[in-house]
């Protein structure tokens, strides 16, 4: 499965609010959605986590999403499926909306 399913222009465009030289207002999440456990991974007993790196678009949404740290192919599904369905307020410098770099993480555990 290809992971970054956008063109590269928001990446080039796009702001890094993990530097820690930035200045302004980093995105703030406003819905998120937890990935589904893939029943496989339930079986073979699997935990960890899978990192994507994402852009976030000046209206709050994903405008790309990569695949940065893998677990497994179902669980690196599982965790896209998720991550492109957040909403965000977006990343602001000098009180206007900017795409945003950002990282997401999703951890599988078994409880």
């Amino acid at each position: 499965m290809q992971y970054d399913e956008l063109p590269s222009e928001p990446w080039t465009s796009a702001v890094d609010v993990r530097d820690p030289r930035f200045i302004g207002v980093k995105p703030v999440v406003k819905q998120s959605t937890q990935p589904i456990f893939p029943a496989t991974g339930m079986k073979d007993h699997v935990t960890g986590r899978v990192v994507f790196e994402a852009v976030v678009g000046t209206d709050g949404m994903l405008q790309a999403l990569a695949l940065v740290s893998s677990l497994r192919p179902d669980f690196d599904t599982a965790a896209w499926n998720a991550g492109r369905r957040w909403r965000f307020k977006p990343a602001m410098v000098n009180g206007q909306p900017v795409p945003a770099v950002i990282t997401l993480e999703f951890s599988f555990a078994l409880h």
